[in-house]
């Protein structure tokens, strides 16, 4: 790798368990499922460019999360995005479900069903600003070729 390059491993694993005795010999419920197990690549390729590749692994096989590349020239404000990654619908939508900035996500979020998309944008962001705009198309789980956006 070259010297700028870096290369690293993460994940996700979120597991419940449910154990309940209603206090009726026919009420007993015991349950588990993985509600997410995520494995993520992630790293630099140079001093202005980044990328990451993250899974979702459930009882249909592997899901695509995010398979993107980002460049920020010069190593400035301004950031292309290539790839599939997150629509730029809101804030609730733009951060972790691990680090949201109230209890819960607002409905719409689920309404709509907003869904990480292949495509690219181009943000810029300050101290006290953030705005960003993309042109997206289909999801990489879909098989039909979908549409744009």
């Amino acid at each position: 790798m070259a010297q700028d390059a870096s290369f690293a491993i993460g994940g996700r694993l979120q597991l419940d368990y449910t154990s309940a005795d209603l206090s009726n010999p026919d009420s007993t419920i015991e349950d588990e499922e993985v509600r997410r197990a995520r494995l993520k690549v992630f790293g630099q390729l140079g001093a202005n460019t980044e990328y990451k590749l993250q899974v979702s692994l459930d009882a249909d096989g592997v899901i695509f999360e995010d398979a993107l590349i980002e460049y920020s020239p010069g190593g400035g404000p301004l950031m292309l995005t290539v790839g599939q990654h997150k629509t730029h619908n809101s804030l609730d939508e733009q951060t972790s479900s691990r680090f949201i900035s109230t209890l819960e996500r607002a409905a719409f979020t689920d309404a709509f069903d907003f869904d990480r998309l292949v495509g690219f944008s181009l943000g810029h962001s300050g101290p006290t600003h953030s705005i960003t705009a993309g042109i997206f198309t289909t999801n990489l789980e879909e098989n039909d070729g979908g549409t744009a956006l």
